[in-house]
């Protein structure tokens, strides 16, 4: 297996795929205290702007700077479709299930939750018009999550149908 790629609901800008863990110490310490709001207008949140399609499409080495054009969704659907796994984060345990039955394993699998964001807010309170621009700026990685969701059931229902 190449490598792991666990998609997680675009509903904010997310840190996570910058490309070293100083930088997203620094965006981190940067952004700490202040709202959703106040982010969503500051330059940095740009970066960050489809990051889960841009990784999947062009890798760690991607500069998150770069737009994803509309005509390239596809192609990263069926890069996705390509690993032998992928995960759900809201549907954690079912990923862990699913990639128990991907690298055939029996029995409990062991599994640790690293670098799990602490200070992740669980209260956006967005306005409507906040939350309309912020579903544009996320448009493709909307799609490619509802995308990535029906391959992950039809996945799992594979797996416990092969059980």
């Amino acid at each position: 297996m190449e490598f792991v790629f666990i998609l997680h609901i675009p509903k904010t800008a997310d840190t996570s795929f910058t490309k070293n863990k100083s930088s997203a110490q620094e965006i981190h310490a940067m952004v700490r205290d202040m709202s959703i709001k106040k982010f969503l207008h500051t330059p940095v949140s740009k970066l960050f702007d489809n990051c889960q399609t841009r990784y999947l499409l062009k890798g760690l080495a991607a500069p998150c700077t770069n737009k994803v054009d509309d005509a390239l969704l596809p192609l990263v659907q069926r890069t996705l479709l390509t690993l032998p796994f992928f995960g759900i984060t809201n549907r954690y345990n079912e990923s862990v299930e699913l990639l128990q039955g991907v690298m055939g394993k029996k029995g409990k699998m062991r599994v640790s939750r690293d670098n799990k964001s602490r200070n992740r807010p669980g209260n956006y309170s967005l306005t409507s018009s906040e939350q309309e621009k912020l579903e544009q700026r996320l448009h493709q990685d909307i799609e490619l999550f509802r995308f990535a969701e029906n391959a992950f059931t039809a996945r799992l229902k594979a797996l416990r149908a092969n059980v």
